[in-house]
């Protein structure tokens, strides 16, 4: 760029955009080239903050203080910026205070449309914030080109490194009464942005100045979704906005809460922070998943021992993939969160989608420890599924027939498996049974041969009790009217530990 000289003689720049009077006779005009000088004056003087020359220039030509310079040999950050727009981005407090009191426009608009103010937010010249608010508090909620309130330019522009100055050139705007929901063009409002920065504090006071917790912003998230949507949780702001009426239960595009996507998260914080604001547990996204079947999908032993703790419903059905909850441990063979949802109380007489039972289930998965706890659960011994074999429904000892595991049919028929007489004919029996003589002959002995009346006795208890056997048994024990051994026995100790 041409470098100019301190002017003894004016440069001989035209300039269309000013004509200022003489100081010394009204009725004649200067020529261009002092019109030029004054102006480049005026220019040096701001950008070098000499305010005496800036007094004197506008003590002898006032009506300069609103001229925005578009001349050459201005530096091109300053294009389309007056006098006020210059030394607010040089933070001269006192130099603010003079073009005001020449007449200064706090609402000039620049060639971004961006007013003084604008400028003091987005550099974070708190003091220049508060001298422009005290002149002129109309400016505050003033919208610039981009569609943005000093409110927002000071979030876009936040650093941590400048966080106290920032904070307070937010203060100022907050107090003086700015709207803490308007963001016209951009929609995303000022709370959007400060959860966006993770701190606290900027949330709480836009909070304070009335920001609504509960808007939804263009990308279909409220300010508790952001928030828990983060990478990282920020737990004070999560707890900041539910202390303040966030709604924990509003849904994202997906139909998720807050809540499904802690649990997905695995945030366990989190999700105590949610079901403290009394969060609802068994709202469904748009797979039809509650947060407890999000937890038990996952195998997240915490969270589902936390959310059966406050009552999520472990007897939910999936009705899109038409599948109990009680199946998902048995299909990813999590023992824990099975036991645990047994000891809750959880029905086990229940079936898929093709028909197939938690015991089912259990057996073609050669999984004798699931077996076992199914077993003592009394789940259901004779319903035919189709799951294996599309034309050959088979009941869970069939089942175990065809994979022909010894251990597994020996307790399936001793816990009470019914045999039918047809299924051991030898042109129906498995290739895998056919391949075991020893096991065929004790499966046929077995079955014709008669059980003691003790244990033919506790199968018909168990069947007369059905899903509610431990329930009943745990009354009785109450009551005092079964001994604990006759308890065990009936619930098939002997052969299931």
């Amino acid at each position: 760029m041409e470098q100019f000289p301190k002017l003894s003689e004016p440069p001989l720049f035209l300039c269309d955009s000013l004509s200022l009077p003489c100081d010394n006779d009204d009725s004649s005009m200067l020529p261009i080239n002092g019109v030029v000088a004054v102006v480049y004056n005026f220019y040096q003087a701001l950008i070098n903050n000499d305010l005496s020359a800036v007094e004197k220039i506008l003590q002898s030509t006032p009506t300069v203080v609103n001229h925005r310079f578009t001349e050459p040999f201005v530096q091109s950050w300053h294009l389309g910026q007056a006098g006020i727009h210059i030394m607010v981005k040089n933070g001269v407090v006192e130099g603010l205070h003079l073009l005001i009191r020449y007449g200064a426009e706090v609402s000039l608009p620049d060639k971004n449309g961006d007013s003084a103010l604008h400028l003091a937010a987005m550099y974070a010249h708190h003091m220049c914030t508060k001298v422009l608010l005290d002149y002129d508090g109309a400016v505050k909620d003033a919208i610039n080109k981009q569609g943005l309130t000093p409110l927002l330019r000071a979030l876009l522009c936040y650093q941590t490194g400048l966080k106290l100055q920032f904070y307070k050139t937010l203060k100022f705007l907050v107090d003086i009464g700015c709207d803490c929901n308007l963001c016209p063009n951009i929609n995303l409002s000022p709370l959007y942005l400060a959860i966006v920065k993770e701190d606290p504090a900027l949330i709480c006071l836009l909070v304070n100045g009335g920001a609504d917790v509960n808007a939804v912003f263009n990308n279909g998230l409220t300010p508790l979704l952001l928030v828990v949507s983060n990478k990282t949780v920020n737990y004070s702001s999560l707890k900041l906005l539910l202390d303040a009426g966030a709604s924990p239960d509003i849904c994202n595009v997906d139909g998720s809460t807050p809540l499904h996507i802690a649990t997905a998260k695995s945030d366990v914080k989190a999700v105590i922070h949610l079901l403290a604001a009394k969060a609802n547990l068994n709202i469904k996204n748009n797979l039809d998943e509650t947060p407890l079947w999000i937890a038990v999908n996952d195998n997240n032993y915490d969270l589902v021992n936390i959310l059966i703790q406050f009552g999520a419903d472990i007897n939910y059905r999936n009705k899109q993939k038409k599948v109990p909850l009680v199946l998902l441990p048995i299909l990813s063979q999590s023992l824990k969160i099975l036991e645990l949802l047994l000891e809750s109380g959880v029905r086990i007489r229940t079936e898929g989608k093709m028909g197939q039972t938690p015991l089912y289930l259990a057996v073609g998965l050669k999984n004798l420890y699931l077996i076992r706890l199914l077993l003592r659960a009394n789940s259901q011994l004779n319903i035919p599924c189709n799951k294996y074999c599309l034309l050959k429904p088979m009941t869970p000892i069939q089942y175990a027939f065809e994979l022909g595991d010894e251990t597994i049919i020996k307790l399936l028929i001793r816990a009470g498996c019914p045999v039918k007489d047809i299924w051991l004919r030898r042109q129906n029996l498995p290739a895998a049974l056919q391949a075991q003589p020893d096991l065929e002959k004790w499966v046929l002995d077995y079955i014709h041969s008669p059980c003691s009346l003790a244990h033919s006795t506790r199968l018909a208890i168990r069947h007369m009790f059905g899903e509610d056997l431990q329930a009943k048994l745990n009354y009785l024990a109450a009551q005092r009217k079964l001994p604990s051994p006759l308890i065990k026995y009936i619930m098939l100790d002997d052969l299931v530990s």
